[in-house]
């Protein structure tokens, strides 16, 4: 008899087939997000002008969809709490992934399902889950911060405007993709607490402007008193950030993304951004002991 997820040996003893490979073990880290703008430019220049033209209308009619769709998930989240809504909790998805217990999980693909709620608590007993693909759903952020081995997240089309994080909330994300939701500066801003963020996806969301002080320190009281500070820099670790397909325009936004001391892969591609101010190399100061890259 054949069970879903699950192969058997000579021995007769089942073993599971829907753990691995983890979405992080395939990608190959310098050909991720943001490389695809060299590769696309050149690849487009070898195809015939008739595949490029139908290739770009289809992208602007996928682009048109997807607005639309951000907008009915916006509105619909905002009368959450009037709707009944599905719940994520740990029996689906052991029931979902055909698995018998939560350490048997490694990875997590819930998308499209029309979750609007999750049991928090739940999650903390999912100890090997490192990817969760949770699109197309009506679900925040913070409702994920209990998976304790967590990596990768896809929030992608959640309608999320809001972001409630703090301190000690996902230690090991690296990788986290809100693009096609409504974000606001303020949350993004709150993202940046996140200590070994690598790669944000930001594409979508709408956006005019970034914060001024994306990047810059923020002074925290020590506990014994309240003269002795300490600074910590937002994204201390990111080294990839898509801002692609938003509304971009005020060459400030540089100034904001000037002091992401680790950047490596950025795009503002179809933005309304029409020049850009003189930028200069500055040689960095070295770290002292009065300023930290994040809270282990």
């Amino acid at each position: 008899m054949a069970f879903s997820g699950i192969y058997k040996l000579d021995d007769g003893k089942p073993y599971l087939n829907n753990c691995f490979p983890a979405r992080n073990l395939l990608r190959v880290p310098e050909e991720g997000q943001g490389h695809w703008l060299v590769v696309q430019k050149g690849n487009l220049k070898k195809k015939p002008k008739g595949l490029v033209g139908a290739q770009a209308e289809r992208r602007e009619s996928l682009k048109a969809t997807s607005f639309e769709f951000k907008g009915k998930k916006g509105s619909r989240r905002e009368n959450q709490v009037d709707l009944p809504g599905r719940i994520l909790d740990q029996a689906f998805l052991l029931k979902h992934h055909c698995v018998r217990k939560p350490s048997d999980l490694c990875t997590i693909n819930v998308s499209g399902l029309k979750f609007s709620k999750a049991k928090e608590n739940d999650f903390k007993h999912f100890h090997s889950v490192i990817y969760i693909n949770a699109s197309e759903n009506l679900l925040p952020l913070e409702a994920f911060h209990m998976f304790p081995a967590l990596k990768e997240l896809d929030l992608a089309f959640n309608g999320i405007k809001t972001i409630y994080v703090k301190y000690g909330d996902f230690k090991l994300l690296e990788f986290l993709d809100l693009s096609f939701n409504s974000l606001t500066v303020e949350a993004i801003c709150d993202l940046g607490i996140l200590p070994h963020l690598r790669v944000l996806l930001l594409t979508g969301n709408g956006l005019t402007s970034l914060p001024p002080n994306l990047a810059v320190a923020e002074q925290e009281a020590s506990v014994t008193s309240l003269t002795s500070k300490r600074y910590i820099l937002r994204f201390p670790a990111l080294e990839t950030l898509m801002l692609d397909d938003n509304r971009l325009s005020n060459p400030s936004c540089f100034a904001s993304l000037a002091g992401l001391r680790r950047l490596k892969k950025l795009s503002l591609d179809e933005n309304r951004i029409i020049r850009i101010p003189y930028l200069q190399q500055v040689q960095l100061y070295d770290e002292s002991v009065d300023w930290n890259g994040g809270r282990g």
